[in-house]
């Protein structure tokens, strides 16, 4: 997985973590794991996922390839039931080009993609984790053959096992030491559940160092 769909990886994630009533309450740090996979997008495919979390009340979170544009993909990720908030993001090999929120309850607005890439941190399992080696996993989505890797970060061991017949990302199930995530379901013929125009929001320039130094002059 490059760079570029490693940023959008990370910035649904970041989204899931920040705007879900359910996932408000979970631990911003140690509790959350960084979502592990790879990338293997198919229009109208994806995957439900079942989040479970010490402590905490368990969510689905569901990711989809909903559209095709400019060489890359809509990536649409839904979560809070029945609370729901979306993010629909178009990714192409040179990063996230679109970016597209919904609140429960709110209009559809298109945000500046502003996310930096050396914010994002490394979320390839063949660079970063240890292979294991071939697994067959039984979830209630099925039972599928999977590479498992494992890797560490703060709270201690991740695992994740993956497979190629899972879009987008290919994760079958994920494990640390306070969350548990599993597949649920596949998902075959995804659409958008964006269906109005989206209001663009500018967020407001932030000012240059030569425009910092003008105005001390004045």
């Amino acid at each position: 997985m490059n760079r570029p769909i490693r940023i959008a990886l990370t910035a649904l994630c970041v989204f899931t973590l920040a705007s879900a009533p359910s996932f408000a309450a979970y631990p911003r740090s140690g509790g959350m794991p960084q979502f592990r996979g790879d990338w293997y997008p198919v229009v109208g495919a994806g995957a439900v996922y079942q989040v479970d979390n010490k402590g905490q009340a368990g969510m689905s979170w569901e990711i989809s390839v909903v559209g095709q544009e400019a060489g890359g993909y809509w990536i649409e990720n839904r979560v809070g039931a029945p609370e729901e908030s979306i993010l629909k993001m178009l990714v192409t090999t040179a990063g996230p080009q679109r970016l597209i929120v919904k609140a429960a309850g709110q209009p559809a607005m298109e945000l500046p993609v502003t996310l930096q890439a050396q914010q994002v941190p490394e979320t390839n399992l063949k660079q970063t984790a240890k292979l294991i080696g071939k697994e067959q996993i039984t979830t209630p989505a099925g039972t599928f053959s999977c590479d498992h890797y494992q890797t560490n970060e703060r709270g201690g061991p991740v695992d994740a096992w993956v497979t190629a017949s899972v879009s987008p990302y290919g994760l079958v199930k994920m494990t640390s030491r306070d969350t548990t995530i599993t597949l649920a379901k596949l998902v075959k013929g995804a659409k958008s559940r964006i269906t109005e125009t989206p209001q663009k929001i500018e967020m407001p320039k932030t000012p240059s160092l030569t425009d910092l130094m003008s105005n001390q002059k004045e």
